[in-house]
């Protein structure tokens, strides 16, 4: 009898053996929770970034091409930051400005949105440079936007800064 006893106290495993290897799985659980879960945070920000990028570059390109062909830039230098007003090509006044900058804020077009509602223009100036000698006016932009739809961590954002000369000068 005492040989069953010792041959079955030395098969399988001690509640400490059993205790030791789930801390071990659950520690490893967690680790791989916390990097896909890392990775998800990342793959959002990334995708927020792009779409804010791709609003704020169309709306400098559509100002970019307006300015290039402007007639002039009245007041130069500007009033306001938030405001650019110029004669363009066609001898008409146009205005772009940064609508309430903030978290609501956007690029504009005279009443027209430049930049999506997804998109909020958290910081954006227009500072304007006159012409002077052999080199034309121009306009540096300035914008910081935010993506709107997403708050925390997985808030991307993209600041960028362009200059624009008048070709008419």
């Amino acid at each position: 009898m005492s040989e069953y006893l010792k041959n079955k106290n030395e098969s399988g495993f001690s509640l400490l053996e059993i205790l030791v290897a789930l801390t071990v799985f659950a520690f490893l659980a967690l680790v791989a929770t916390q990097s896909i879960f890392s990775t998800v945070r990342v793959s959002t920000k990334s995708a927020s970034v792009v779409k804010i990028r791709g609003d704020v570059d169309y709306a400098l390109s559509v100002i970019e091409r307006y300015l290039h062909s402007a007639q002039s830039i009245a007041p130069c230098p500007l009033d306001d930051p938030g405001t650019v007003a110029f004669i363009d090509s066609q001898g008409s006044q146009t205005i772009f400005s940064c609508v309430t900058p903030g978290e609501t804020g956007y690029l504009a077009s005279g009443s027209a949105r430049l930049t999506s509602e997804t998109v909020a223009v958290t910081t954006c100036s227009f500072v304007c440079a006159p012409a002077t000698g052999n080199t034309p006016a121009s306009v540096t932009i300035s914008v910081e936007a935010k993506d709107a739809t997403k708050t925390g961590i997985d808030r991307g954002t993209v600041t960028t800064s362009t200059q624009i000369y008048l070709r008419n000068f």
